[in-house]
């Protein structure tokens, strides 16, 4: 998409309250610029330029952590390990006496 559509379809979905969502198959420096790119068209458009480098900062936090969760949650379907399982059997039995954990006597 060229930046002139990609700032038209920004100023589209803030005009007629719509969702903008960006899909990435990698997340490399080139997504991240993407995004870049798209984040300061939309605050532009909705004149909240001053707060692009925090929420850039919080997107992209949000978007590693997200692909790191994705990578985890196919390398565990891959070799059908059940996640849930195998965090149960590792975790110490739980009493009830004030909602303290106890590793059992």
């Amino acid at each position: 998409m060229s930046p002139r559509k990609r700032i038209q379809s920004v100023d589209s979905a803030i005009v007629n309250s719509l969702t903008l969502t960006v899909r990435t198959v990698t997340y490399l420096p080139r997504e991240r610029v993407h995004i870049d790119r798209i984040l300061e068209a939309f605050l532009s458009a909705a004149r909240m330029r001053p707060l692009k480098n925090k929420l850039s900062y919080c997107v992209h936090e949000l978007a590693g952590n997200a692909k790191r969760a994705n990578t985890k949650r196919l390398f565990f379907q891959e070799r059908n390990f059940d996640i849930v399982r195998l965090r149960r059997s590792r975790e110490p039995p739980r009493t009830r006496d004030s909602g303290r954990i106890s590793r059992g006597t």
